[in-house]
């Protein structure tokens, strides 16, 4: 659930990839937090890795020199808070390589790509904000991030050093060892942090640019890599693994996906959790795998969505079909089951076993307008089933089934038009409820809204 720490996806529906990033920012509420992290626990995921804290103009997290964004600190402070009191733990890293490094938003005065790892002033600043954010106390439970056992980890960035190892092809290049031993002790023994840190170092297709130092620092927990187009997964994580045991650390695909052939991703969500399961051999050290990507619903009603490249876009829990040029997968229903079987199974637990769980909350009707509907929605929803009475409430019919897996439109389109019955009928009352994957396990009511216009 990347956008937990700024919504990236919340633009114009008819958005190329670079509006994505350059568009208005915007932080998600309680209602999409909410969402969000309670479908991740719905579909029995146990950690969920967020994008990084942002860096610009306010309102992000970094703002400049000693300039933080409370407001978007208050939203992580929920995100954290949330995710504690569901059973979820959150991964966080600290700066992103495309965005903030690559192109050189960071810090005050622009600096090139590589001086991001090389320049001391960057590096004193950089530690700066990074005690901030960890001596932070969460205004909702009271914890210092440091302390907060609903933080899994600290990951140093995301894809640092970028895919290859040539400057020039890729944006691709190096990352100093003696950088990330110099932030991960800071974190271990100066910031005293209790969780986890997490190297953020891309290990690229081979698995060969760590530096030696994220490899032996023994202020390291976890390395990490992602998989993506599809080519050999399963060997390229088995041979990551290996080079993680073979150096007493622990291995996270923190990101995979994109593939052609959706198999190829649910060849590799079952290899991991039958790992982890199973212990396989003691020459692997495989903790876990995250799937790239889901998004959560809007504020507004809909899901957020989120275009790679081709004909990816992002997943929706419980799972849904749809058209590419209405940027739904094809393949939803089935993909996200089978992602849902491999984190039930990583657990532990017979996926057959347990039921699709009821959605939650109740709807809220925004707008009954004219008989156009629309609603916030519910985790774990399939189906809204919309309730009409002509009667003003007394009784109801079941108007509508509409499908859930809705696009969030930034023109606010309605969800559900109603042509049963004209503009300005009075004594209209509408309600709406959720539908489970398996039928028949509902939400309860949404509050009545009467027809108005």
């Amino acid at each position: 659930m990347p956008d937990l720490t700024g919504i990236i996806d919340r633009n114009s529906h008819n958005s190329e990839a670079k509006a994505k990033r350059l568009g208005d920012f915007v932080f998600p509420n309680m209602f999409e937090i909410d969402n969000a992290l309670t479908s991740v626990s719905q579909m029995g995921g146990k950690v969920v890795r967020t994008y990084c804290v942002s860096y610009g103009a306010s309102p992000r997290h970094y703002q400049g020199r000693g300039m933080y964004g409370d407001g978007a600190f208050r939203a992580l402070d929920y995100v954290i808070a949330r995710a504690g009191s569901l059973g979820v733990r959150v991964i966080i890293p600290l700066i992103d390589m495309w965005n903030c490094v690559a192109e050189g938003r960071y810090p005050t005065v622009i600096k090139a790509q590589k001086a991001f790892f090389s320049d001391r002033e960057i590096t004193e600043e950089f530690k700066s904000f990074v005690a901030f954010i960890m001596n932070r106390n969460n205004t909702f439970n009271g914890l210092r991030y440091g302390d907060d056992p609903a933080v899994f980890g600290w990951q140093l960035g995301n894809e640092l050093g970028g895919w290859s190892a040539d400057y020039g092809v890729g944006g691709g290049f190096f990352v100093p060892g003696s950088w990330v031993s110099e932030l991960a002790e800071y974190l271990k023994q100066t910031l005293q942090v209790k969780q986890l840190v997490i190297d953020g170092v891309l290990g690229g297709e081979n698995g060969n640019k760590w530096p030696i130092e994220s490899l032996t620092s023994p202020h390291i927990d976890v390395i990490t890599n992602h998989f993506y187009s599809g080519q050999g997964y399963v060997a390229s994580i088995t041979r990551d693994g290996r080079t993680a045991a073979q150096h007493q650390k622990a291995f996270i695909a923190t990101e995979f996906g994109l593939a052609m052939d959706p198999n190829i991703e649910v060849q590799l969500a079952n290899f991991v959790a039958d790992g982890a399961v199973s212990s396989v051999a003691g020459s692997l050290s495989i903790s876990g795998a995250l799937y790239w990507s889901f998004r959560f619903q809007s504020r507004d009603g809909g899901f957020y969505t989120h275009f790679e490249s081709g004909e990816f876009y992002s997943y929706h829990w419980p799972g849904f079909n749809g058209a590419l040029e209405n940027r739904v997968p094809t393949n939803g229903i089935n993909h996200v089951a089978m992602l849902r079987d491999a984190a039930h199974r990583a657990s532990n637990l017979d996926p057959s076993k347990i039921p699709w769980p009821a959605p939650t909350p109740a709807p809220v009707i925004l707008t009954a307008q004219n008989g156009q509907l629309r609603w916030t929605g519910s985790a774990g929803a399939f189906v809204y089933e919309v309730g009409r009475s002509t009667d003003g409430g007394s009784t109801f019919v079941s108007a509508a089934n509409v499908s859930a897996g809705m696009i969030w439109r930034d023109d606010l389109a309605p969800m559900w038009i109603d042509s049963g019955v004209a503009s300005g009928t009075p004594n209209v009352v509408y309600q709406v409820r959720a539908l489970g994957k398996d039928g028949g396990i509902a939400s309860a009511w949404s509050k009545q809204s009467t027809l108005s216009g």
